[in-house]
């Protein structure tokens, strides 16, 4: 009786020393890349679940071994540093020269939460004399870096984010592909430079279109805007109008008469002007 009196007493000691020394702090984590002559070491302190925010979390970029910058990483939207890194703990911090001028850019990414959104990335370009942030939100959609045309310079293939919810709802919303390059501290959209990936995701986006039609209105769009940067508005519109008329052009938010989707192909015709996928005069 007395050894399991002593053994209860110790216990209690026990779960009390534990609860005076808190809860448990977790330890940062880090991760490192490199090219040449520049290193960049992202780190941050985990939340105490998967789903608390992290915090802490600073890029750090050396250059022939030599400190050229330590700051918070806190882009708009994650001004509080609080987003995880990538969203889903892949590699979050890359090095590589970019736009090919013997200088490697460092590109921090990290992910804000909620149902949908979204992955944010934090760009820094050395100017001569230090680096300088430039944030990129890519929206729903995030990036991927591959090098289109083997120049050994990668691109940063995306899609169009402005196409969520704008012809759908959002698990309907199908977006064209976008390619965009680093040029100095500016990301530039080049779509129109690699034909043949804007072929490819036209004819996904036809693809989906015909075997989905609950969502086809969200997916002609996305093709409709492959073939204007392709040159084709004229023959895009007449085949858009076709299916009009048949009522093909249905989406799962909305009014599927015949007439509404008729007024669509206009609004449609609009928007995309609107948003840059024709935007030469003088072209039909």
């Amino acid at each position: 009786m007395r050894v399991m009196v002593c053994r209860t007493i110790l216990a209690v000691l026990a779960a009390a020393a534990l609860l005076a020394a808190g809860p448990a702090v977790a330890s940062a984590e880090t991760q490192t890349a490199t090219a040449g002559a520049v290193a960049a070491t992202l780190s941050w302190t985990p939340g105490e679940t998967e789903y608390s925010p992290v915090t802490g979390m600073r890029i750090t970029i050396t250059r022939g071994g030599a400190l050229a910058y330590d700051a918070p990483v806190d882009p708009k939207g994650c001004e509080q540093a609080t987003c995880p890194p990538g969203g889903s703990g892949e590699q979050s911090v890359t090095v590589g020269d970019f736009d090919g001028n013997g200088e490697p850019e460092v590109v921090v990414d990290v992910f804000s939460g909620g149902a949908h959104c979204c992955t944010i990335s934090r760009i820094l370009v050395w100017d001569g004399t230090r680096y300088v942030p430039r944030d990129r939100n890519w929206g729903n959609v995030g990036y991927r870096l591959q090098d289109l045309d083997g120049d050994g310079r990668p691109e940063l293939v995306s899609a169009d984010d402005r196409f969520s919810y704008l012809y759908g709802s959002y698990a309907a919303s199908i977006r064209p592909v976008r390619v965009w390059v680093l040029r100095g501290r500016s990301l530039r959209d080049v779509t129109r430079s690699f034909p043949a990936v804007v072929r490819e995701d036209r004819a996904r986006n036809l693809r989906i279109a015909r075997r989905q039609r609950g969502i086809a209105r969200s997916a002609y769009a996305a093709w409709a805007a492959d073939r204007y940067l392709l040159g084709e508005r004229r023959a895009a519109l007449r085949t858009l109008r076709r299916l009009a008329r048949r009522g093909a052009l249905r989406t799962d938010l909305g009014n599927n008469s015949r007439r509404a989707q008729r007024r669509w192909v206009s609004r449609l015709d609009r928007d995309l002007r609107r948003f840059g996928y024709w935007p030469r005069r003088g072209r039909r």
